[in-house]
């Protein structure tokens, strides 16, 4: 979120090109290249040489990113930058459109699967859609995926749309859609790739129908990609590159040693050396990767815990979390669709409508290429998002189903239906490992440091102290209830690294909510506050 904001600004700010290198810089990175410099000295003395001022852990991560190259596709930070020129550089603007996107995200799922399935099963997928929690958060987040979303759904629609009409016009569409589609992920680089293959598998036997379909929909993607290919050449980074992230995305989450439940992680065993020897190099990259494991086997049974976590009913964190937002928001709390119910329904409508993949083979090809990614890469809540919202027109589909079979009376059918249904929700709904928190102390902190904290700090400053009470007091009624629940006389209940961690974040908010109380004059509540400060502090000492 910040990373694109910065980002933003910059372009917004007059570097167009993106001609300095802006990647990001964070504590991992830094122990990363330590690591790597205490094994490799004569590297370190050659980037300290080269460094001129700038930190030679940084200027290291410069050269694996390809320096000049984007971090990650540019289309997302340069409509932000184009938002920010036009009205100003606050986000809620951007917001704004993407709550648009929302409306058309919620259109496109009605309209695709009332093709594929009736309009019946498109009310169905509608009103899904539009309570469904985890999509709507990303609407209010400085993140692309609720663009992605959205475009992944366009995709589909004007490639049918295309097919349906089969008009030059429609595939050249068709094509700038794809492209842009690439500049925003490059996720969705295959779905065009395949997109190309059908048509050429299609057409094998006339020229004139490639004429009308090929060279159009690769005009529309060159078209859009040209901008692209002149910036690369301007800043002298590789031509087609959009992305320079791919080769490390890949190494932290499949070597030996990675957990698929973690989300992301980063081996300091593995990485820096694999980092060091390919530069950066995604092919090399890979091999040095998968060379880390033994066997084939090895790799597939990381391959399969990652199956499993892609399709578990926790919307897993990143830098934001669903379930801290649900706390903070009364709308998402009011918004019952999730993962838990989506997931089920949509599994078996897609078992069912893989039995006509002809008719329905776009949307199934974008589900399939939507879910790749989180096997191939590694599985958090915005890069499901995608494949989440795929999910819906055949979770529609699969309640149809049941219904019109046991409007029929056909009771075995739809008795085998609902019992796929029931063993899939309890295998997605599996509960958290013991040492997965809903909400981590960092979730809490970010909240606390990033908005409440710093709203009493200003109001403070003004003298307002009843704004800057009642911003503490909001923040407080995030109290989890372990917390609520902890005093000195449950001292001795055995409480998790992170509860701890919880315990002292609170004990610390209930400390500066008695100061701000005692200013106010309200003597009484203050003392209240700092004796529960102190109790919440022993406590978390204790453990």
């Amino acid at each position: 979120m910040f990373f694109f904001d910065s980002w933003a600004r910059d372009i917004a700010s007059g570097d167009w090109l993106t001609r300095k290198p802006l990647h990001p810089f964070v504590s991992w990175q830094a122990e990363v290249a330590n690591i790597y410099f205490r094994e490799n000295p004569d590297e370190k003395n050659r980037v300290d040489t080269i460094a001129h001022g700038l930190e030679p852990a940084r200027l290291l991560w410069n050269e694996w990113y390809g320096g000049s190259q984007f971090h990650q596709e540019p289309l997302y930070p340069y409509l932000i930058a184009a938002t920010y020129r036009l009205a100003g550089s606050d986000p809620r603007w951007v917001f704004l459109w993407q709550m648009l996107l929302g409306i058309g995200t919620n259109l496109l799922i009605y309209q695709i699967t009332r093709r594929h399935f009736g309009e019946t099963a498109g009310l169905i997928a509608l009103s899904l859609a539009t309570f469904c929690g985890p999509l709507v958060m990303y609407e209010l987040i400085l993140q692309r995926t609720a663009l992605q979303v959205f475009w992944s759904l366009l995709l589909v629609e004007v490639v049918e749309y295309a097919y349906t009409t089969r008009c030059g016009s429609a595939w050249l569409g068709a094509g700038i859609v794809s492209g842009f589609g690439i500049l925003l992920n490059s996720t969705l680089l295959p779905f065009s790739i395949s997109i190309l293959l059908f048509l050429a598998w299609s057409v094998r036997r006339s020229m004139g129908m490639a004429f009308h379909r090929i060279v159009p929909f690769c005009a529309g993607i060159s078209l859009v990609l040209i901008p692209l290919v002149i910036r690369n050449q301007a800043v002298h980074a590789p031509l087609f590159s959009v992305s320079s992230v791919g080769p490390m995305a890949f190494v932290a989450v499949n070597t030996i040693d990675y957990h698929p439940e973690v989300g992301f992680w980063v081996s300091l065993d593995y990485v820096p050396r694999i980092m060091g020897k390919t530069h950066g190099r995604f092919l090399p990259a890979v091999i040095e990767t998968m060379r880390t494991h033994p066997n084939a086997t090895s790799y597939m049974q990381q391959f399969g815990r990652k199956l499993e976590s892609a399709l578990h009913w926790y919307e897993k964190p990143s830098n934001e979390n669903f379930y801290y937002f649900r706390l903070c928001s009364s709308t998402l709390r009011c918004m019952p669709i999730t993962f838990a119910f989506i997931g089920p329904l949509g599994l078996l409508g897609l078992c069912l409508a893989s039995r006509r993949i002809s008719l329905h083979l776009f949307p199934l090809l974008m589900t399939a290429l939507a879910f790749l990614p989180l096997v191939i890469f590694y599985v958090v809540s915005r890069l499901r998002a995608p494949f989440f919202s795929m999910l819906i027109p055949f979770a529609a589909y699969a309640i149809v189903s049941i219904t019109k079979n046991l409007r029929r009376r056909n009771v075995i059918l739809a008795t085998l239906q609902i019992v796929s249904i029931a063993i899939l929700t309890i295998w997605i709904c599996r509960p958290l490992p013991p040492d997965v928190d809903l909400i981590r102390p960092a979730d809490y902190m970010a909240g606390l440091t990033c908005y409440y904290i710093p709203e009493a700090q200003q109001a403070a400053s003004h003298g307002e102290w009843i704004r800057a009470v009642n911003a503490i007091t909001e923040a407080l009624q995030m109290e989890p209830g372990f917390v609520r629940e902890t005093s000195r006389l449950s001292s001795k209940r055995i409480m998790k690294a992170s509860q701890r961690e919880v315990v002292a974040i609170f004990s610390d908010l209930h400390r500066l909510h008695s100061m701000i109380l005692l200013h106010c004059g309200r003597s009484p509540e203050a003392k209240a506050a700092l004796m529960r400060a102190c109790e919440l502090s022993d406590v978390a000492a204790q453990h």
